[in-house]
């Protein structure tokens, strides 16, 4: 059942709630109808869900603009430097809208990064480490919101294979030794129906990130 937010917020909705709802729901028919392969890069799996999402009506009703692979790119300034398209960060997931704030367009991100438990082997002979993910997913994924190369987003785990607390407890493991971690990833009440959603807190010089989690088991 696709998640709906919850009543105590349903008169403050924002793009950030309205990005997490039509994701869940667009992984909610992704589940019923089996079409994905585990084998899938995490490209892959974005590209479907994003497919699904564009279908939604609840894109049609919050004017939702979804794209994959979206460029950071800084419109204030000229494209040189550290803002050349060819050395800007893509962003998997970007949900935009004009509807939430009067002549503004807003935007949230999803991350994606493939997470397992243990290392498997995929139907065409490659084989995947759990540790190569697991690493990856604090350093590409947490590390890059710390750092401020994605902004106004969330990290969302496509998991492959295994169990959900026994990779979160894995990449906790990982965070404890890490010096900027304030807090490590815990669950959160975010929206009805929907359990996977969690979030984590990182020292950013003198102040504090959160950085809000989602874990899809595929």
């Amino acid at each position: 059942m696709a998640g709906n937010l919850n009543k105590s917020i349903k008169n403050s909705i924002t793009i950030e709630k309205v990005a997490f709802e039509i994701l869940i729901e667009a992984y909610t028919i992704a589940l019923s109808k089996k079409e994905y392969d585990l084998d899938w890069t995490e490209e892959q799996f974005s590209q479907y869900l994003v497919s699904i999402m564009e279908k939604s009506s609840i894109r049609v009703r919050h004017q939702l603009c979804i794209r994959q692979e979206r460029k950071l790119h800084d419109n204030t300034y000229l494209p040189v430097g550290i803002n050349n398209p060819k050395n800007l960060p893509r962003i998997d997931i970007s949900i935009a809208s004009w509807a939430f704030k009067l002549n503004i367009e807003q935007e949230f991100f999803f991350e994606a990064k493939n997470l397992c438990e243990k290392n498997w082997i995929k139907k065409s002979g490659a084989r995947v480490s759990s540790k190569y993910y697991l690493d990856r997913y604090i350093s590409t994924g947490i590390e890059n919101f710390r750092i401020g190369r994605y902004y106004n987003g969330a990290i969302v785990g496509y998991i492959l294979q295994g169990n959900t607390y026994m990779i979160l407890k894995e990449l906790n493991n990982r965070l404890f030794t890490d010096n900027s971690t304030v807090r490590s990833i815990k669950k959160i009440n975010y929206i009805n129906n929907f359990q996977n959603i969690y979030h984590s807190k990182h020292r950013v010089r003198s102040s504090t990130l959160e950085i809000k989690h989602m874990f899809l088991k595929f």
